[in-house]
């Protein structure tokens, strides 16, 4: 697989998605373009399989503060990546209950929308709108990132937080960027790493 890209370089997220719809091995060539013009947003994806052109021309307007640097990348992301999943459900149908969300705990999305000051009804319409969420996943990660803040709110001003990162989940999320293996294919290694 070939990413050429031009206006916006997301190649990690957009590898995430590249293997969902294409084998490593497979001849594609992906290409992606984006170009905005005060708040619209022009996303433009063209992928070459087997002979084949497919591309998707889509047009968004940004959405939140255009001077807040994490809302630009939010919405450059979702945009070239839903140009590109656009465009590659013509070839191969996928499902994605996440979306487009990809590299990023959901949770966390919702927590700088909430200190944006959005209220999770709102936060919901725009994981479902801007990230393609469906609602029954949108409303999951509301459902974390509530408590989530209330666990945080109790943490006191000296103390630490740390991560223990447990390498195997019942399924790999496409959001996911941690190291993580799916429990069924992986279930002989957990005795061992858990021992180790």
């Amino acid at each position: 697989m070939d990413l050429i890209q031009n206006g916006f370089s997301c190649a990690y997220d957009m590898e995430i998605f590249m293997n969902l719809f294409f084998e490593k091995n497979e001849d594609v060539i992906i290409m992606t373009n984006l170009e905005h013009d005060g708040n619209l947003i022009n996303a433009y994806t063209e992928i070459i399989y087997n002979g084949n052109t497919y591309s998707e021309d889509c047009f968004y307007t940004f959405f939140g503060d255009m001077s807040n640097p994490k809302a630009i990348k939010r919405n450059f992301l979702c945009s070239v990546t839903k140009s590109f999943c656009k465009a590659a459900k013509k070839i191969r149908d996928v499902s994605l209950p996440w979306g487009v969300m990809s590299g990023i705990r959901p949770a966390k999305v919702v927590r700088q929308y909430f200190e944006e000051g959005y209220s999770y009804d709102e936060i919901k319409d725009i994981l479902m709108s801007l990230y393609e969420v469906t609602r029954e996943k949108a409303e999951l990660a509301v459902h974390v990132a509530k408590n989530e803040r209330r666990i945080l709110s109790e943490v006191g001003e000296n103390s630490v937080s740390i991560y223990i990162g447990i390498p195997f989940c019942p399924t790999r999320c496409l959001y996911c960027s941690f190291t993580s293996y799916p429990l069924g294919v992986y279930k002989n290694k957990v005795d061992g790493y858990i021992d180790a």
